[in-house]
C-alpha cells in the first residue's frame, strides 16, 4: 500500500470530516425539530431554507471528501489521481456551504429574536 502521508494522516482528515458532517446533520435535526416549537410566526423562512439545503449539501460534500480520500489511501497513484481534485472540490463545498448555512441560520435568528 503507497500512501503520500502517513496513515495517521488521513485518519485525522476523515475524522475532521466526519465532525463536520455530524455538526451539519445536528443543525439539520436541530433546526427541523424546533423551529416550530420556537417561532410561532417566523420571519425570514428562507433563511432556513437555504441553511437547510447549504447544511445538506454540506454532508454530501465531506461524504465525497472522505471517498477521496479512502481512494487516496488503498489504490496506486493512477487511481488517486482523480481522487486528489475530488477531495479539494468537495473540500471548498463544504467549507463554503457549512458556512453559509450558518450565517444563513443566524440572520434567522437575529430577524426573529430582536
Amino acid at each position: 500500500m503507497k500512501t503520500e502521508y502517513p496513515v495517521e494522516v488521513y485518519t485525522a482528515f476523515v475524522d475532521y470530516l466526519k465532525h463536520i458532517a455530524t455538526l451539519s446533520t445536528g443543525s439539520i435535526l436541530l433546526i427541523v425539530t424546533f423551529l416550530e416549537k420556537l417561532f410561532c410566526k417566523p420571519e425570514y423562512k428562507i433563511c432556513i431554507a437555504i441553511s437547510l439545503i447549504a447544511f445538506v449539501i454540506t454532508v454530501v460534500a465531506t461524504i465525497a471528501a472522505q471517498a477521496g480520500v479512502l481512494e487516496n489511501i488503498t489504490e496506486p497513484n493512477d487511481i488517486a489521481n482523480w481522487a486528489k481534485p475530488l477531495i479539494g472540490i468537495s473540500m471548498i463545498v463544504a467549507y463554503l456551504c457549512f458556512l453559509t448555512g450558518l450565517c444563513s441560520l443566524v440572520v434567522f435568528a437575529i430577524g426573529n429574536l430582536y
